[in-house]
C-alpha cells in the first residue's frame, strides 16, 4: 500500500510536494531493503539491471565530461542521467508479484480519473460555476487565462501518458476482457479528458494523442499479425470521433472556441517564425545545433550552455527543444544509446508477443503511453524530472515481470493474448 501511494502522488502531483514523495521513497527503498535481506531477492532480472547499469554509466560518463569542461549544470543533472535510473530500476523489484503489478495498473486510470475531477472543479472555482465549496486550493501550479481558453496544472503532464495508454487499452484491449480495468472506466476517463485536452491550449499535447492513437491501431495489429482490420477502423472512429465531438462543443459552449479557431491555433504552433514560443524554439534550435556540429561525437557534455540561447537564468542549461539538447548535450554517441533503450523496450515488446505472453496487450497500451510522453518530450522536457520517469520505466516494470516469471505456467491472464482477430487468423495458445 506504501508504494501503491507513492506511485500515486507521483501521477498526480508532479514536480510538487517534494518532501512527502522523499518520505514515501526512502520508506519504499527501505523495504525492498529488508525483503532482500530476507529472500536474498532484488525482484528484477538480470537484463534488466544490467541495461540499467549500462544507462547510469552512460550517464555519469557525460556527466564527467561535463564537469571536465566546465559546464555549469553538469553536476545538477546527474541524478536525472546517473543516479534516478538505478533508483526507478529497484523499485520494479516491487512489481514482480502480479498482485502489485495489476495494482498499479488500476492505479492509472483511478489517478486520470482523479486528475480530471480535479482540473473540473478548479475550473468551476475558478469561474465561480461551482455551488457548493468543494474545490481544494492544492499546490499543482494551476492557472487559467482571462477568458478561460487556456489553462494549466502540473498532472497534465502525467495525462500526455494516461489518456494515451487509456486509448490503447480500449483499442487493444478486447471487449468483455477481465483486465485490471473495466472498459467503463477507461470510457469515462477518456470522456472526461476530451475537453481539457482541449483547454490545455496545448499544441505538443494534441500532437502526442494523435501520434498516439495511430501507434495504438498500429501496435494492435502488431498484437494480431493479421491485416488492418477495416471493421475495427470503423469501430475506433464511430468511437473516437463522438468524444471528440462532445469536446468541442463542451469548448464553443463554454468559451466560444470553434473547430477551425482550434485548427488555425494548433497549425499557427509549428510556425517559429512568429510568437515567442515560436521563434524561442527557433533560436534554440539553431543555438544547440551550431553547438553540437562542434563536436558531433560525444557532444559538449551534460550541462552544457549554448551561448547564443539563454532560456533561463537559474538553469542556463535547461531548453525545451529535448532531443536536441541531448544531441547537443551527449552527441551522436548518446542519442543512439538512448535511441537503443528505447528500441529495446519495443523489441521486447515483440519477443512477448511471439512467445503468446499474457502479458502482451497491457505492455502494449502502456508503450502506446510512452510514446505519448515521448512525442510530447521533443518540445517539453518532461522527462527531464523524477515524477515522470515512471511513464518510462512502468513499462520496463510489464517486461521484467515477464522475463522473471517467463518459464512459469499462466494460471489466467490478465487480459487475453490476441484481441478480436480477425476471422483468417488464428489465435494462438498461452503457454
Amino acid at each position: 500500500m506504501i508504494g501503491l501511494a507513492f506511485f500515486f502522488l507521483l501521477v498526480c502531483a508532479p514536480t510538487t510536494y517534494r518532501a512527502p514523495k522523499a518520505a514515501f521513497l526512502v520508506v519504499v527503498l527501505a523495504l525492498l531493503a529488508l525483503r532482500l535481506w530476507r529472500t536474498k531477492t532484488l525482484g528484477v532480472h538480470p537484463a534488466v539491471l544490467g541495461r540499467a547499469l549500462l544507462f547510469s554509466a552512460v550517464g555519469l560518463a557525460f556527466v564527467l565530461l561535463g564537469s571536465i569542461r566546465g559546464n555549469p549544470g553538469a553536476l545538477p543533472m546527474m541524478p536525472v542521467f546517473a543516479f534516478w535510473p538505478l533508483v526507478y530500476t529497484l523499485l520494479l523489484g516491487g512489481l514482480d508479484e502480479r498482485r502489485r503489478l495489476m495494482a498499479i495498473l488500476a492505479a492509472l486510470v483511478a489517478a486520470l480519473l482523479a486528475i480530471e475531477v480535479y482540473a473540473y472543479l478548479y475550473l468551476l472555482d475558478a469561474a465561480g460555476a461551482l455551488p457548493v465549496p468543494l474545490y481544494v486550493p492544492l499546490d499543482l501550479g494551476q492557472g487559467v487565462s482571462e477568458n478561460f481558453r487556456e489553462f494549466t496544472i502540473n498532472p497534465l503532464a502525467s495525462i500526455v501518458f494516461l489518456l494515451p495508454f487509456a486509448i490503447g487499452a480500449l483499442l487493444i484491449w478486447p471487449r468483455g476482457a477481465h483486465g485490471p480495468i473495466r472498459r467503463g472506466w477507461l470510457w469515462l476517463a477518456v470522456a472526461l479528458s476530451g475537453p481539457l485536452v482541449i483547454l490545455s491550449g496545448r499544441k505538443g499535447f494534441w500532437l502526442a494523442l494523435a501520434v498516439s492513437s495511430v501507434v495504438a491501431l498500429i501496435l494492435r495489429r502488431w498484437l494480431v499479425g493479421g491485416g488492418w482490420e477495416p471493421m475495427r477502423w470503423r469501430r475506433s472512429l464511430t468511437t473516437v470521433l463522438p468524444i471528440t465531438a462532445f469536446a468541442l462543443l463542451i469548448a464553443q459552449w463554454t468559451v466560444g472556441l470553434t473547430a477551425p479557431e482550434l485548427w488555425n491555433y494548433f497549425v499557427g504552433g509549428f510556425d517559429f517564425s512568429t510568437g515567442d514560443a515560436g521563434l524561442g524554439r527557433s533560436l534554440q534550435f539553431e543555438a544547440l545545433w551550431s553547438g553540437w556540429s562542434n563536436s558531433p561525437l560525444i557532444g559538449q557534455g551534460l550541462g552544457a550552455v549554448a551561448p547564443d540561447v539563454i532560456r533561463s537564468s537559474e538553469q542556463p542549461w535547461a531548453y525545451e527543444l529535448s532531443y536536441v539538447a541531448l544531441l547537443f548535450t551527449t552527441g551522436v554517441v548518446g542519442v543512439t544509446a538512448y535511441a537503443y533503450g528505447i528500441a529495446w523496450i519495443f523489441r521486447q515488446a515483440g519477443t512477448m508477443i511471439r512467445e503468446h505472453s499474457e502479458w502482451s496487450p497491457t505492455l502494449l497500451a502502456l508503450l502506446v503511453g510512452m510514446t505519448g510522453m515521448l512525442v510530447a518530450n521533443f518540445t517539453n522536457p518532461y522527462l527531464a524530472k523524477f515524477d515522470l520517469l515512471w511513464t518510462i520505466f512502468l513499462p520496463i516494470g510489464v517486461i521484467n515481470h515477464w522475463l522473471l516469471h517467463r518459464d512459469e505456467p499462466v494460471a489466467h491472464a490478465p487480459v487475453p493474448n490476441v484481441p478480436d482477430a480477425p476471422s483468417h487468423v488464428s489465435r494462438p495458445v498461452s503457454r
